[in-house]
């Protein structure tokens, strides 16, 4: 282990867009993404990205996009899709899921 910077937080997500690393914690209050710069002196803490919709136990995962240059953030207790843009400060769209177990009348 090189760095342990969330001793307090379970850490269920992680994705590197550019040259920051955006860590999602499971149990945080504050419904925010928390993002570091991976450049020499590694992993500072720059800035912090909001999801005001996203429950505090409810982050499953996160995934980023190159193309869109956005993070998509799973929200379990939501049924959910969160799409946070990198350049923002907070979440712009919510994709709700339907049960896709049934097919469609």
């Amino acid at each position: 282990m090189l760095h342990k910077a969330w001793p307090r937080e379970c850490v269920c997500g992680v994705a590197l867009l550019d040259a920051e690393l955006f860590v999602l914690c499971h149990g945080r209050c504050d419904h925010q993404v928390d993002v570091h710069c991976t450049a020499p002196p590694a992993y500072t803490l720059t800035r912090r990205l909001s999801v005001p919709t996203l429950g505090r136990y409810d982050a499953h995962d996160m995934a980023s996009c190159p193309t869109n240059r956005c993070l998509y953030i799973s929200d379990t207790g939501g049924s959910c899709i969160h799409r946070l843009p990198v350049l923002g400060n907070t979440a712009t769209y919510r994709s709700d899921l339907t049960d896709r177990s049934q097919p469609p009348n």
